[in-house]
C-alpha cells in the first residue's frame, strides 16, 4: 500500500511538472479496500470484485462467508460411491475462474474439514469427491 501510495505520488507530481494536472487519479484492487483512505493521492479506488466478495477472497482473509454476495443452493442427486457425489449444479452455477485454488467451489457443509469442493468441471451436474 505504501509503495503504491508514493507511486501515485510522484506520478501526479511528475504530470504537473509536465502542466498535465491529472482530474482523476485512480487506485484499485480488492485486497485494498479496508486501507483505501490511507492513498491520499487518489480521487477514486477502483476496488474490483469487492462488491461480490468470493471464497478467494476470504482464503486470502479479505472478508468472511457473510460478506459474499451470493451462495449457490445444490443438492446432491447421486452417490455412485462412497466417497463421490454428484450435485446438481455445474459450470452454468459455479465458478469457473478457480484463481488457483483447487476447487471450482465450496460445499460449506464441508468446510470446517477443509476447503472442499468440486474438482472437476461439467455443464450441468457436477462429480465431487468426498472425504473419508
Amino acid at each position: 500500500m505504501e509503495a503504491n501510495a508514493k507511486w501515485l505520488a510522484d506520478a501526479k507530481a511528475a504530470l504537473i511538472a509536465a502542466n498535465l494536472p491529472p482530474e482523476v487519479i485512480s487506485n484499485g484492487g480488492t485486497p485494498d479496500i479496508w486501507r483505501a483512505h490511507e492513498v491520499k493521492t487518489a480521487t477514486e479506488h477502483r476496488p474490483g470484485t469487492y462488491i461480490y466478495m468470493d471464497r478467494f477472497r476470504v482464503a486470502k482473509n479479505v472478508g468472511s462467508f457473510a460478506d459474499c454476495a451470493l451462495t449457490v443452493p445444490a443438492t446432491v442427486v447421486s452417490r455412485p460411491t462412497e466417497n463421490r457425489a454428484i450435485i446438481d449444479a455445474g459450470s452454468k452455477a459455479l465458478t469457473s475462474d478457480t484463481l488457483g485454488m483447487t476447487s471450482f467451489g465450496l460445499i460449506r457443509s464441508l468446510s470446517r474439514r477443509r476447503h472442499h469442493g468440486p474438482q472437476r468441471r461439467a455443464r450441468h451436474h457436477r462429480p465431487h469427491q468426498l472425504p473419508p
